[in-house]
């Protein structure tokens, strides 16, 4: 029962937290230890162009690759268990168009229950093209 409350206030706060998340201004990603994108909150969506209802294959089309592979490469899992990571990169994103948008980022990973969790932000001054 104690395990069954404690998993429901998890639910609970998570669930808290994505709402606010979505009122934030700046662009937000939420991805995994592999690289797949579980979230992408409002501001991000209206500027790529991606429906409110996409699906989680749409999700996965918003980094480029190689975003994906810096991310892996300076942001290793390994590292995290010292403390959490804070890495700025150049941030290659695609419109529902396919257009692609590189934009000036900054990823924040940590171990979250023994799994990376990385949150990718970009400042709403920046969500303007560059390329």
């Amino acid at each position: 029962e104690m395990e069954l409350n404690v998993s429901a206030q998890l639910a609970g706060a998570r669930r808290h937290h994505m709402q606010a998340m979505e009122q934030v201004q700046d662009g937000v990603v939420l991805m995994d230890a592999e690289g797949t994108v579980h979230w992408v909150n409002a501001a991000l969506r209206q500027w790529l162009g991606i429906p409110p209802d996409a699906g989680a294959g749409s999700l996965q089309q918003v980094l480029a690759s190689q975003t994906l592979e810096a991310l892996d490469e300076d942001l290793p899992g390994e590292r995290l268990r010292q403390g959490p990571l804070r890495l700025e990169l150049d941030a290659g994103l695609q419109h529902a168009d396919g257009r692609l948008s590189v934009v000036r980022a900054t990823a924040h990973a940590s171990l979250v229950d023994g799994e990376r969790l990385v949150s990718l932000v970009i400042e709403r001054a920046r969500m303007r093209e560059r390329g």
